[in-house]
């Protein structure tokens, strides 16, 4: 188990790294590898990776046939 300063870093940048999948829907992968704790808990990201995708075309009206 993590201390709890540590844990708490590490959850901070899990839960930044959701809302940015969440807010963007062209991302179609983000790779943290690796990422490191500091004995004080401070989080470091040593490298980052995002592969991104055209986000599909929105349609200018809704479709209501089919």
């Amino acid at each position: 188990s993590l201390p709890g300063p540590s844990r708490t870093g590490a959850e901070r940048v899990l839960e930044a790294v959701a809302a940015l999948a969440a807010a963007h829907a062209e991302i179609t992968a983000l790779t943290i590898d690796p990422l490191l704790l500091r004995p004080e808990g401070s989080p470091v990201a040593a490298a980052a990776r995002i592969v991104v995708r055209r986000p599909p075309d929105r349609r200018p009206w809704p479709r209501t046939w089919e």
